[in-house]
């Protein structure tokens, strides 16, 4: 039950309470049948000799864990304790015999629910103590209770009666999570044990990307006597971990997600699923949801179709439940489903319209209640321009033997908005920023109650509701157009794929009376681009350009929309990082910007009059930003990357504009940029445009998915990525054949990595990876974001997650080839070995200047990034084995970091590193390199002329002076 809670359970009582880590098998995993884990054999507790405070280890099976009433402690026992683990054979179970009856099925449909990968940063707590007369009493902030309660009643054999749940009121249903309730299973269990209070922390775990569902009929679809439903991971909830491992008998078999269970009169086999699970997994269980009823839905919509059926039809003939089947009807009726949709007024000529509908049921046991909800979905979809626009919604939603509220809630009807913009796309362009969908007014379907019982606002909340949106918006695309998408959620790019793979014309079908001239609309199609390419060789090109005439911008004709997504673009784009000078106002120009050529100097871009951008017109700032001419004819050096935002959309370049106009004016007057001849000669910028500037906006690729478009939008355009890790020709143009794009670069004296070849190397990245890194500045995989690329991420810090998660999407899917003698982290070996240990590699024979290396280490740098030592002091502990700069062929950024250290990290949670300049010399941090190289450089070679660097370096870092900005 949820309560408030008393006097006597005081959470915050450390005198009394004592803190547990648990600590899993390496090889643990649940494929929704069978529990596979090593086994323990035996357990150094050397460590918690050494503790400062008491600490248990506890062992029992394959359940082991660290006790203490200080938390440092028992985290610092817990990783430095030694555990031997046995490999056990795989379980006896079924599976082989039910992949062969599979192989002898007719072949399934698969349908597939994306997710966002990423770590889950939970920090919710369970407390646990035992009562003198039996009863426990149990604080668990995120996990359901009825679950929750089933579960420690099994295990310790009391009636719930004997078992005090508390929990917050303010935590919702929608808050549970698999981790919260790990953690209050352990704590209830290492209470017993030990006979005090304990409190366990949630693990952290990380989504599945991808969840593919798929359904097989048991002989054909004419007969739809029963389907079989294989999952990639498992969907159903599985016990707790500690659970399986000891009581590996008491898993349940296969089924559905979460509440979800099968509505229709056929049976449904649910077979183990293609993988397994781990501790470091989770399938949330409202994805479990979604990708079920996705799946039984579209599927059940797919078999009518194939035998001509009425899809609602088909369902009420299916169907064997009164409460369901009066919903449905109830929800048809007031769509008016038979009604034809070509009387309809159309957005375009090349628009169709549709019709879905899909229906759930759900048993929900927290309240002994079951749950219906059903869903007429009308679209208008057009495959030209792959628009997907909702146009109609009929809701109907039951609890069992509850009245329905009259009218939906302002709540209800924000839940059914959130999650129709979710599905839609997420991303529904290359340059999207976040515009909410539009949702038409939603019709509630009445349904008679058996009761006169009035609906709790807990149980309105139901998750059932928005269950069949998905599947009844793919039916509904599927009616409009013959195309069946079973990708969830949906987006144009995959729509106008889907068409051209089909072969379905991508205009849409012929206006009555429309006579068609296809050698017109074919030289028009060619006369676009060609006039577009002519227009920017003549704006690019010309050594002299005209002045445009000065105006005074009107910032009213911008909405407040507009601008904040100029925010945001401007935060992409960095634009703060470059136009401001060490110690000076935001974007007033003057940071100095070393290149082979010489120094040049950040201009303001502040709507100063005077000294800024505040007499630019649109067109002036469009031509700036697209083909590197000033407003007053002047050219601009490529080292203000117009190159990269030519790729802006117009109206991305137009609220970018509003943003930046809409901003307070600086009036300083930065440094002039003055070049040596004949770089000075600014009109010969318009060859080198010629040359080398493509200012084509971007255009997306109609074979990948559009979030694949939007990280390629961002990379290449707003991110301009390139700037820094493409390489660049002998005229300061980054080189543009394939292979070395985002092949890697110098910037600033810091090796930029390649991005071309992420997914391989020494220490290859994945997108969840990827994704962490970009969205927090540290991966536990590779290390911290630091020098050029904290800022970085800390304008990555205000874009959505969804944008992080399309630029990792893109960056791990490009497959370049990375250049091994230049800046490359790769190891030449696709095999190379993993990080050695510090005992193989202190095993080995050590040089004098290995030993003072390690004495330095051990001095200066164990104390933080040595993880038996502790907890980190500062921020993260970044790990040094798993560390990209040991592995990197050359050791710049490494010495970077030692001479200067972290001052300024992309976040506050990092973490600072101070700077060793001043307390070690040239020798001294020559003798640490090669250490730390030796200890966690993953068997690469020894680095040559390090103490030569480390001299360059430093003098680089001393000489470097704060340019002076004149206000």
């Amino acid at each position: 039950m949820s309560a408030d809670l008393p006097d006597t359970f005081d959470a915050d009582d450390q005198s009394r309470t004592w803190t547990a880590v648990v600590l899993r098998a390496p090889d643990a995993s649940w494929d929704g049948l069978s529990y596979r884990g090593s086994v323990v054999t035996a357990v150094d507790t050397h460590a918690a000799t050494q503790a400062d405070h008491p600490v248990r280890v506890l062992q029992e099976k394959t359940f082991v864990a660290v006790v203490s009433p200080n938390e440092l402690t028992a985290k610092a026992v817990a990783t430095g304790l030694r555990i031997t683990w046995q490999n056990t054979a795989l379980p006896s179970s079924t599976q082989q015999q039910q992949q062969q009856q599979q192989q002898q099925q007719p072949n399934g449909v698969t349908y597939t629910w994306t997710t966002m990968p990423g770590e889950i940063i939970d920090s919710s707590q369970a407390w646990a103590q035992w009562r003198d007369d039996g009863t426990l009493e149990l604080l668990a902030e995120h996990a359901a209770p009825h679950r929750l309660c089933a579960e420690l009643s099994r295990l310790f054999s009391i009636d719930r009666s004997h078992i005090r749940l508390l929990q917050p009121t303010s935590v919702s249903s929608n808050e549970y999570t698999s981790a919260a309730h790990d953690a209050a299973i352990d704590a209830a269990l290492i209470a017993r044990m030990i006979g005090r209070r304990v409190t366990v922390r949630a693990r952290p775990t990380r989504y599945v990307e991808d969840l593919n569902v798929t359904i097989k009929p048991n002989r054909s679809r004419a007969d739809a006597s029963g389907w079989t439903l294989t999952s990639s991971l498992p969907l159903a909830e599985h016990s707790a971990w500690t659970l399986l491992a000891a009581l590996p008998a008491t898993s349940t078999p296969p089924a559905l997600g979460g509440k979800v269970i099968m509505p229709y009169d056929l049976t449904l086999a649910i077979s183990p699923s293609q993988a397994a699970l781990t501790p470091n997994d989770t399938v949330p269980q409202a994805v479990a949801e979604l990708a079920s009823v996705f799946a039984l839905e579209s599927f059940a919509d797919e078999t009518a179709c194939e035998q001509t059926q009425d899809p609602v039809q088909w369902r009420l003939e299916h169907l064997n439940d009164p409460q369901g089947r009066a919903l449905i009807e109830a929800v048809a009726q007031r769509a008016e489903w038979g009604a034809s949709l070509k009387d309809r007024p159309r957005k375009t000529a090349t628009s169709r319209h549709g019709r879905g509908f899909a229906y759930v049921v759900t048993q929900d046991e927290d309240v002994a209640k079951r749950a219906w909800s059903a869903w007429v979905v009308d679209m208008e979809v057009d495959l030209a321009s792959g628009q997907i626009d909702l146009t109609g919604l009929t809701v109907g939603h039951h609890i069992e033997g509850m009245t329905q509220a009259p009218a939906l809630s302002a709540e209800l009807q924000e839940r059914i908005s959130h999650a129709t913009a979710q599905l839609l796309g997420s991303v529904r362009s290359p340059d999207d920023w976040g515009t909410a969908t539009t949702v038409p007014a939603i019709q509630v379907a009445d349904v008679a109650p058996r009761t006169n019982a009035v609906m709790p606002t807990e149980l309105s909340r139901s998750t059932a509701l928005t269950l069949p949106l998905a599947a009844a918006i793919s039916n509904a695309i599927h009616d409009a157009t013959g195309l069946r998408l079973r990708r969830a959620p949906f987006d144009g790019i995959a729509l106008q794929r889907a068409a051209l793979e089909t072969g379905l014309a991508s205009d849409g079908p012929a206006e009555p009376g429309d006579r068609r001239r296809p050698t017109w609309r074919r030289f028009a199609a060619w006369a676009t681009p060609l006039a577009a390419a002519a227009a920017g060789l003549s704006a690019t090109a010309l050594p002299w350009r005209a002045a445009i005439p000065p105006v005074t911008p009107d910032i009213s004709l911008y909405s407040d929309a507009a601008i904040e997504r100029g925010r945001l673009i401007a935060s992409a784009s960095d634009c703060v990082v470059c136009h401001t000078a060490p110690g000076g106002k935001e974007n007033a120009g003057g940071l100095a910007m070393d290149t082979p050529f010489g120094t040049i100097y950040s201009t303001n871009i502040t709507p100063d009059p005077v000294n800024g951008i505040g007499t630019w017109s649109y067109e002036a700032f469009d031509r700036a930003m697209r083909h590197g001419i000033s407003r007053d004819g002047r050219h601009l050096y490529p080292a203000f990357p117009y190159t990269s935002f030519a790729k802006f959309s117009d109206s991305d370049m137009q609220a970018l504009y509003a943003y930046i106009m809409s901003q307070p004016a600086v009036p300083a007057q930065p440094p002039k940029t003055d070049l040596a001849f004949p770089y000075s000669v600014r009109p010969l910028m318009a060859g080198w445009n010629l040359l080398f500037h493509d200012a084509k906006p971007f255009e997306p690729s109609p074979d990948q998915s559009m979030l694949w478009n939007r990280g390629a939008y961002l990379v290449n355009g707003a991110g301009h990525c390139g700037a820094c890790h493409t390489p660049r020709n002998a005229f300061g143009a980054e080189q543009q054949s394939p292979a070395q794009f985002l092949s890697g670069a110098t910037i600033e004296d810091w090796d930029a990595p390649a991005l071309n070849a992420l997914t391989s190397g020494t220490q290859p990245w994945s997108k969840a990876e990827l994704y962490t890194y970009l969205r927090t500045g540290h991966s536990a995989q590779h290390g911290v974001a630091a020098g050029p690329m904290a800022p970085v991420i800390a304008g990555l810090a205000e874009l959505p997650d969804r944008d992080i998660l399309a630029m990792a999407t893109y960056l791990t899917d490009l497959q370049g080839v990375v250049d091994q003698r230049t800046h490359s982290a790769a190891s030449s070996s696709a095999t190379a070995a993993a990080p050695a240990t510090a005992t193989e590699n202190t095993a080995q024979a050590l040089t004098l200047s290995d030993i003072t290396g390690q004495r330095i280490y051990e001095g200066s740098c164990a104390a933080c990034h040595d993880q038996g030592r502790g907890l980190p002091l500062f921020g993260v502990r970044p790990d040094l084995a798993t560390n990209t700069n040991l592995t990197a062929a050359r050791p710049d950024n490494l010495i970077h970091i030692i001479l200067r250290g972290i001052t300024e990290p992309a976040n506050d949670n990092l973490g600072y590193m101070p700077g060793f300049a001043h307390s070690l010399d040239d020798k001294q941090i020559t003798d640490l390199v090669h250490y730390l190289r030796g200890r966690y450089g993953a068997n690469e070679p020894r680095w040559t002329n390090v103490e030569s660097t480390v001299a360059r370096l430093r003098e680089h870092g001393h000489d470097a002076a704060v340019q002076e900005v004149k206000p």
